[in-house]
């Protein structure tokens, strides 16, 4: 790790606050993830809910990415900018949940109680209301499931 890279690169920054954010998350410390969460919005321009639940996460370009509340995510996903992964509201319950070795392009929208499963990719600009079995492609508003695999588990 260079030096320039943790002063100047933001992408690099959010990674690592999003894996302290993680990390301090399972000590029960209450107003340190409220200043992560303020650090996470001023430096990558998202907005990432205290008590979404996150893995291991990379996020490429983060602007304009929204996590939710209640959003679960799994180890290994991979975000672009403009995602969101938010419930439906209107007191209506439901969270989108996203395993792990999920990619998740430009400005994708998950929406509602959802899992995308293992493996999956969700093309930029897709509008996902409905779940996505393991190692599928979805395209499209509202998004179609493109691929699947063949090997059933």
């Amino acid at each position: 790790m260079s030096i320039g890279k943790l002063l100047f690169d933001e992408t690099y920054q959010l990674n690592m606050l999003i894996r302290f954010r993680n990390y301090i998350s399972d000590k029960k410390i209450r107003f340190v993830p409220l200043i992560i969460k303020f650090l996470i919005y001023r430096i990558g321009h998202c907005y990432i809910h205290i008590n979404a639940k996150l893995g291991k996460v990379k996020i490429a370009h983060p602007l304009g990415i929204v996590i939710g509340a209640g959003v679960e995510v799994g180890n290994n996903v991979t975000m672009y900018q403009g995602v969101n992964l938010v419930g439906k509201g209107g007191g209506k319950k439901g969270y989108p949940k996203v395993e792990d070795d999920v990619i998740i392009y430009a400005d994708a929208k998950i929406i509602g109680n959802v899992t995308i499963g293992k493996g999956s990719i969700i093309g930029a600009n897709a509008v996902v209301l409905h779940d996505v079995p393991p190692n599928s492609l979805a395209i499209g508003f509202p998004a179609k499931i493109k691929k699947q695999d063949e090997q059933q588990e």
